[in-house]
């Protein structure tokens, strides 16, 4: 299916675009290829035209992408879901400013020369190493770090840090603020599932305000006391911490409408995966004490009336029963959320892949598959800006929001596909 988003987007999912499709589009999406196509040189005419080339999270599209190198017009390049087949020059991209490097495990280091590119302004990396930012020579502005298992301490001195303005670190085993003070333009700082944290006092010390730093899921961080000294305009701490949170609440009190209308981000920021019983769930799936342990907890949790609320139809609710899907997988299996929240966790049928207990796999039951995949359906179909007017300050946002799903939706309906109808 080939489709259209917005005025110039393509979005091809199993079947290639025609002449016509590609004649006027200023960016493509794929999520899927057709059986036996290896290659994006059917995007060749058009290439020079592109400004945006978009592989998301959890379509693994195997394929020759050489023909990216002749892209001279693009600026966002999402490779999160690609799996490159040779390796690729993408340091000579004049308008690339914004680049999402895929893992390791599919192919990132075919791709990697984009790191040296000069003109990036925002990196995503997913497993980076040391040697990785070692690469980065550009100004850059934003900065997400996705499971750097290994390998990352802090920010190499080789690495231009003055014109960063923020920066994400989601689930590493250790980090270390020593190198903040480079960073003199940096205002917003979140740290998710990072195990220990060092440095606590450079962010008290250093000359340049931040105005936010979010401490989420970091259970041991050194010198806690300092924490209600963080030169910050705002600071919040969540989840398992040696810090005291009271405390820091009280030097750092929200404003009185911080959750007035619920807005989107609360459903990430917050949890963040929709509900207290969603949230529930993906608790106990954290003290699973096996693999074995996670399907008996997952399962029959969409089941649940309690976990999706009385309305189970509305928006918010599916939101909830889609997102502890993603967010259950995530925590056992250390996939990461995306800029789009946890909605970027790839669903598979059967997942073998890291855990905590050491290599793993969970196949998860066809009824929760059907499930997850209604409810992130009923997601979709409610485009009606009307309908998400108590959830977004901006209910224009909703489209974003059914943008994010898409990953998990394709995943899904590949599950689905793949155990039988």
């Amino acid at each position: 299916m080939v489709s259209m988003q917005g005025d110039a987007m393509l979005t091809i999912r199993g079947e290639l675009p025609s002449a016509e499709d590609l004649s006027e589009v200023r960016g493509v999406e794929v999520l899927t290829l057709p059986r036996g196509v290896r290659s994006l040189d059917f995007l060749a005419p058009v290439i020079r035209q592109l400004e945006v080339i978009e592989v998301p999270e959890g379509s693994k599209v195997r394929a020759d992408f050489s023909v990216l190198e002749a892209a001279d017009h693009l600026e966002v390049l999402d490779l999160a879901g690609a799996v490159p087949t040779a390796e690729l020059d993408l340091a000579g991209l004049h308008r690339l400013q914004r680049f999402v490097l895929p893992s390791p495990r599919q192919s990132g280091h075919h791709v990697v020369s984009a790191l040296a590119n000069p003109h990036l302004r925002t990196l995503e990396l997913q497993h980076a190493t040391e040697h990785d930012l070692d690469l980065v020579r550009a100004p850059l502005e934003r900065l997400h770090i996705w499971r750097a298992s290994k390998g990352i301490a802090g920010m190499p001195a080789s690495m231009p840090l003055g014109s960063l303005t923020a920066i994400q670190l989601y689930r590493m085993p250790e980090f270390d603020f020593g190198w903040i003070e480079r960073a003199v333009d940096l205002k917003t700082l979140e740290v998710w599932r990072v195990g220990h944290l060092r440095g606590l006092r450079h962010l008290v010390d250093r000359a340049h305000r931040l105005e936010m730093v979010s401490f989420d899921d970091c259970p041991q961080v050194d010198e806690p006391e300092l924490a209600t000294q963080v030169d910050a305009d705002r600071f919040l701490v969540m989840g398992r911490t040696n810090i005291d949170r009271e405390a820091v609440d009280r030097a750092f009190p929200l404003p009185d409408d911080w959750f007035d209308g619920e807005p989107l981000e609360s459903f990430w920021s917050f949890g963040p995966f929709g509900s207290a019983a969603a949230m529930e769930v993906v608790e106990r799936v954290e003290r699973a004490a096996t693999p074995g342990d996670v399907a008996a907890i997952v399962d029959p949790a969409l089941a649940r009336i309690e976990l999706v609320g009385a309305e189970r139809d509305t928006v918010r609710a599916s939101i909830a029963a889609a997102a502890v899907v993603a967010a259950a997988l995530g925590a056992v299996f250390e996939e990461p959320p995306t800029l789009n929240g946890a909605f970027g966790t790839p669903l598979e049928l059967t997942y073998t892949g890291p855990s905590r207990w050491g290599p793993g796999s969970w196949a998860p039951s066809r009824e929760l598959i059907t499930r997850a995949h209604r409810v992130i359906a009923d997601v979709a179909e409610a485009s009606d800006p009307e309908a998400w007017a108590n959830l977004l300050e901006d209910p224009t946002d909703c489209f974003d929001v059914i943008e994010a799903l898409e990953s998990s939706r394709t995943a899904l309906e590949r599950a689905l596909a793949g155990s039988g109808s």
